[in-house]
């Protein structure tokens, strides 16, 4: 049996100590909130209750619609490459011709 001497300067950390969540992964808060809108929504009518929304109150739609869609969306457009090294693949091809 082996065995392990920590120096009392050095404080024993946990294996995932200071390295956060995982990317994308959701706190408990957030996890525990989403939950319960799911639920009211599903006990509101679900679907049905937005499509009545929609029809008894589309300027209200329209607000929650707006929520969802991405307010920044950036495009990079570049300019076309070309490749001008295969352009001509004959050695013997003459443009006069």
């Amino acid at each position: 049996m082996e065995n392990k001497i920590v120096a009392d300067t050095e404080k024993r950390r946990p294996p995932r100590a200071g390295k956060g969540r995982p990317p994308g992964a959701q706190n408990k808060l957030t996890r525990s909130v989403r939950q319960a809108i799911e639920q009211a929504f599903e006990r509101a009518g679900g679907v049905e209750w937005l499509v009545r929304l929609a029809e008894e109150d589309p300027k209200s739609f329209a607000a929650l619609l707006a929520r969802l869609v991405p307010s920044d969306v950036r495009v990079e457009q570049r300019p076309p490459v070309y490749n001008l090294v295969n352009a001509f693949p004959d050695d013997d091809y003459d443009p006069a011709s």
